[in-house]
């Protein structure tokens, strides 16, 4: 009897979690469907698979990237130094994102105010609809 309880507890709580794994994830901002952008910016001439030279190329653009000084050695300062920089970018765009965030919030509040100080339409009055 306990061991029937404890299976039967065990399904009921595991049941609403196998639902939400079932789910895809949400589409990523702009539309597509998750990695999408990835697998474009990828395949460069566009014929629908990603080729070891397409992926290679990527890789190299992102070796020269980091290679500061252009000697073909990324040392550990370099890498310290590329590390610090997607960093702070990555700082600016949050903290773009917080400003855009705040502005639509108040345009919200500004909206709601001048929407709640209209009059109610009259009887009779033509609609907007």
């Amino acid at each position: 009897m306990t061991r029937k309880f404890l299976l039967m507890t065990a399904a009921m709580m595991l049941a609403p979690m196998s639902a939400a794994l079932a789910e895809p994830p949400p589409p990523p901002p702009g539309g597509g469907t998750p990695g999408q952008g990835m697998f474009e910016k990828h395949d460069t001439n566009g014929d629908g698979v990603i080729t070891e030279e397409e992926f290679l190329s990527q890789a190299k653009e992102r070796f020269k990237q980091m290679d500061g000084n252009g000697d073909g050695k990324i040392d550990k300062e370099e890498a310290q130094a590329k590390h610090e920089e997607m960093k702070q970018k990555m700082m600016e765009r949050r903290e773009e994102m917080k400003q855009k965030r705040g502005d639509m919030m108040q345009k919200h509040e500004d909206m709601k105010g001048k929407t709640g100080d209209m009059p109610a339409p009259e009887e009779g009055a033509p609609s907007a609809e």
